[in-house]
């Protein structure tokens, strides 16, 4: 007589991505998420701050140091986001300038045109100087 197989419950994927629902789903007043790298915690974060910002909402993007976070780097830091699909092909992209994060988009005529603002961006450092100032 063979012996039946016993089910083993299939193996879950190492590549499996973070998901923020549970940690939604808790209703705590202050989220704050730690884990390894690659894991989908930074892409999850901007497709929240995107799709929220749909809403009218706004969104704070926060470095610890200066030279960690400019013009270019805020705009880089959004620029793995499919915005096209996620705005439902109202915008191509993020901008930033002067601390602030914009939607944009070109018109026809290769023109861009940028949102209102939809969110800021600044490094702890700076916040630390305003701060200590009396």
């Amino acid at each position: 007589m063979k012996k039946e197989k016993e089910k083993k419950e299939p193996k879950k994927n190492p590549r499996e991505y973070w998901s923020r629902k549970p940690l939604f789903d808790t209703g705590a007043d202050y989220l704050m998420v730690f884990g390894q790298n690659c894991s989908g915690k930074s892409y999850q974060a901007k497709e929240e701050a995107i799709q929220r910002a749909m809403k009218g909402e706004k969104f704070f993007y926060l470095r610890r140091m200066v030279d960690e976070v400019n013009e270019d780097k805020a705009a880089l830091y959004f620029s793995d986001m499919p915005v096209n699909e996620l705005t439902k092909g109202e915008w191509d992209g993020i901008s930033a300038r002067r601390g602030l994060l914009y939607f944009f988009r070109y018109d026809d005529k290769g023109k861009k045109e940028v949102s209102s603002y939809i969110g800021a961006y600044d490094s702890l450092y700076n916040w630390q100087k305003i701060k200590s100032v009396d």
